[in-house]
């Protein structure tokens, strides 16, 4: 997954309740749906790399904290 898509993706989300609902399920497939809504198409395996922590491509700290859940740490 490039990075800068999700960082764009979770940018695009901004304050909608009902979208960072969505996030901090953590329901992979509403994820998805979520993202493909908003022109971004991400796989089960790109959520679960995140989850997992996967750094590769220079995530931030805020960007993964937001993946966790960690809302109230994540300012874009």
């Amino acid at each position: 997954m490039k990075i800068d898509q999700w960082t764009k993706f979770i940018s695009s989300v901004g304050d909608d309740s009902a979208s960072l609902a969505i996030l901090r399920s953590g329901d992979t497939r509403q994820i998805i749906a979520l993202a493909k809504s908003k022109g971004f198409d991400f796989t089960e395996e790109d959520i679960a790399d995140l989850s997992a922590g996967d750094r590769s491509g220079s995530l931030s700290d805020d960007a993964l904290d937001a993946v966790s859940g960690a809302w109230g740490q994540f300012k874009q």
